[in-house]
């Protein structure tokens, strides 16, 4: 595995863990009243930033590796056997 590959596969974990903690702040939020749920909803809003980064990161990652594989095939394509 590469270290694009091992640095893709951190990205998409550490999105599913984000993923996972607004789930869970979803949940307190719904129980909480007054000012513990204003906090909880700015703790999801805060989360939500964060996964909509990891997401648009892990797309960019995605693509560069996609690109970088297509160019190392086209190159290695001109070598002889």
């Amino acid at each position: 595995m590469t270290t694009r590959d091992e640095y893709a596969n951190k990205m998409k974990a550490e999105f599913d863990d984000v993923s996972s903690q607004i789930d869970q702040w979803l949940a307190k939020a719904k129980e909480a009243r007054g000012d513990a749920g204003e906090r909880y909803e700015k703790e999801i809003a805060q989360l939500r930033q964060q996964s909509t980064t990891a997401s648009e990161q892990l797309t960019e990652l995605r693509a560069v590796v996609a690109g970088s594989r297509s160019t190392a095939s086209r190159s290695c394509a001109g070598l002889p056997s």
